[in-house]
């Protein structure tokens, strides 16, 4: 018994170093939150209301973009402004919604690059990057203006072709989405 109560103690001991070791790394290291970014959009008079619906052909349609970097790094974003002809069918065979897209015509890319914030719950939220921007679209009926943010690099498009074979795509890659629907007379 005696080899056995030495072998007890030498793992009694063993354990306790390995408890004390633990302990100083969970107090040491710090503590990583939740990494998301804020991305948003705001009617023109910064609320989140006023938006853009019923339009002229060609009249400016005015929002406000915003990007809050939480993501415990500095981040390279893109935003790509897409516009997108879409229908919504119901099909009889699954018995589910089906989204056709028809047309999707590259408008525009912003670039930003964001150091990380803390998220700071105890005191009131403050604008890290905001952009008010303004379109004019030409065409004429009810289309989906969507607001694609990308964290890697995106490719260069032109405004002129159509889009459509790549909307599925672009949109399964996408780091987040939002969109506004307009209707253009």
């Amino acid at each position: 018994t005696n080899k056995l109560d030495t072998t007890l103690t030498i793992i009694l001991a063993i354990a306790i170093v390995i408890a004390v070791v633990a302990l100083i790394y969970v107090i040491v290291t710090p503590k990583t939150g939740e990494r998301f970014t804020e991305f948003y959009l705001l009617g023109p008079s910064g609320k989140a209301t006023g938006y853009p619906r019923n339009l002229t052909a060609g009249e400016n349609a005015t929002v406000i973009i915003g990007l809050a970097n939480h993501e415990y790094t500095k981040m390279n974003y893109t935003i790509e402004i897409w516009l997108m002809n879409q229908t919504t069918e119901y099909n009889t065979t699954t018995k589910t919604n089906q989204t056709m897209y028809h047309n999707m015509w590259f408008l525009d890319s912003i670039s930003v690059t964001l150091n990380s914030t803390p998220v700071a719950t105890e005191q009131p939220w403050t604008v890290q990057w905001q952009k008010n921007y303004t379109v004019a679209i030409t065409k004429k009926g009810d289309f989906k203006l969507s607001f694609l943010l990308f964290t890697t690099p995106t490719e260069t498009y032109n405004q002129e072709e159509d889009y459509a074979k790549i909307t599925a795509q672009k949109l399964e890659n996408a780091y987040r989405e939002l969109h506004l629907w307009l209707s253009l007379q």
